[in-house]
């Protein structure tokens, strides 16, 4: 029992450096409370260590449970995308599409939702004459905006079935499949809609979001090249070309691709946010804070420009040019000091009293 309890108050010494560090970089104040209760069970741990605890002293021993629960849960609370980003590596492709779907990543105007939403009162069409593909193709429409995916994937199999070369209708049977999670079908019907029809961009672009959510980086780039192939003069298409290479950390390409999609539509702040973002991973510190400037000429009230100003002169070394945008950050949006305290870009000004001011 006493080899058990050693063994417990380690993790629980380790757990409570935990908590005094974390309490010191956010502090919030149920951290307060977590370590109140952390040094309460610490205490009773080392006496139970001492003492050689019964297997009757039941009491103590919930006491040492809950003081190594208290801090994993905020471990988990306070690291959640850490974890996330931590399950994405496993090799399980289908897990790792169940779990990215939940943070899926947004495209612009070629974003397709697969959400399911609540059936309310819902009424189909009727009706419907048995040779009368469009018929099939609004009703399955209806059913997948009401939820029932599988009565919207028959509806628009029975679509192509009636219309053998109907690209769209393998579209909107993968989009159903997503929903179902069968992305292996939805990968399948969405080659067969552009095997159909092969500049139809729709198709490789839902096709680049499955390879993307799989993390098979190297297939979504290739679908959304093609996509830009067919449409070099749509922006949202390098958008979306940058927002694959930057996951998968190929931070020239990404730039490049945002580039592309500025000289389409230069006053796009969210390409902008991205492209600041790669022009950071690149060190390319000075276009970083060119861009994030112009975006402020359309925008001079976003406090995440005046943010990311503010890490970029960070990194520089310009300690009052960074608390300065930091400060003006955090006058339009308070909430983002809890960001600050936990960027470790802002460590090379943390020190100055300003810093510490603006933070609170």
């Amino acid at each position: 029992m006493s080899i058990l309890i050693g063994f417990t108050l380690l993790l629980m010494i380790v757990m409570f450096i935990y908590v005094v560090r974390e309490l010191f970089l956010t502090r919030k104040l149920y951290m307060v409370f977590v370590l109140w209760f952390e040094v309460f069970a610490l205490t009773i741990g080392i006496s139970a260590f001492f003492q050689d605890v019964k297997s009757s002293d039941i009491a103590e021993l919930i006491y040492i449970c809950f003081g190594l629960l208290a801090p994993f849960i905020v471990v988990i609370r306070e690291n959640v995308e850490v974890i996330i980003n931590l399950l994405d590596l496993t090799k399980i492709d289908r897990l790792k599409y169940t779990l990215t779907s939940i943070f899926k990543r947004t495209n612009k105007n070629y974003s397709h939702n697969t959400q399911k939403n609540e059936p309310l009162n819902f009424q189909p069409v009727d009706n419907i004459s048995s040779d009368d593909p469009n018929g099939y193709m609004v009703l399955g429409d209806e059913y997948a905006a009401a939820g029932f995916h599988e009565e919207a994937l028959d509806c628009y199999k029975r679509f192509v079935e009636i219309r053998k070369n109907g690209h769209e209708g393998y579209l909107k049977m993968g989009t159903s499949y997503e929903c179902l999670g069968d992305i292996d079908e939805a990968i399948r019907a969405y080659k067969k809609s552009i095997s159909l029809k092969t500049n139809y961009i729709e198709g490789y672009i839902y096709l680049g979001d499955c390879y993307c959510n799989l993390t098979e980086y190297d297939s979504a780039i290739e679908m959304y090249m093609n996509a830009i192939k067919k449409n070099p003069e749509e922006y949202t298409l390098y958008y979306n070309l940058g927002i694959v290479c930057e996951q998968c950390k190929r931070y020239p390409e990404a730039s490049k691709a945002y580039e592309m999609a500025l000289e389409i539509s230069p006053s796009d702040e969210e390409i902008i946010y991205h492209l600041g973002a790669v022009l950071i991973e690149l060190r390319k510190y000075d276009e970083a804070i060119s861009a994030y400037k112009s975006a402020l000429q359309v925008k001079p009230t976003d406090c995440e420009l005046f943010y990311n100003l503010s890490i970029v002169y960070s990194l520089l070394r310009k300690p009052e040019i960074a608390i300065d945008n930091l400060k003006k950050a955090v006058e339009l949006n308070s909430g983002i000091k809890h960001s600050v305290s936990r960027n470790r870009a802002f460590d090379n000004i943390r020190s100055y009293p300003e810093f510490k001011r603006v933070i609170g």
